[in-house]
């Protein structure tokens, strides 16, 4: 669903799978980046968080930890959504 761009109903099927099995980190990586290509800064910052606090050496959350943290506190129409596929 992302891949074709329906970043809203990836958002429902990564919270219901999450509802499952909250302990995934791949499924919360996938949840907070979504959220963020939403532009729910906030939101994707506190899931990116909590797929480091599940798996510290996650090196695509950290990466996409740093740009949304520095996205959240921009404009909101100075956000650019880039963040890691």
């Amino acid at each position: 669903m992302e891949k074709s761009g329906d970043f809203r109903a990836a958002l429902e099927k990564y919270r219901a799978a999450l509802d499952l099995d909250p302990s995934d980190a791949v499924l919360r990586l996938n949840y907070g980046l979504a959220l963020c290509r939403l532009g729910r800064w906030q939101q994707g910052v506190a899931e990116l968080r909590e797929v480091l606090r599940l798996d510290p050496n996650n090196a695509a959350a950290a990466k996409a930890l740093y740009i949304a943290l520095d996205e959240k506190d921009k404009p909101t129409d100075q956000a650019s959504k880039e963040v890691p596929q």
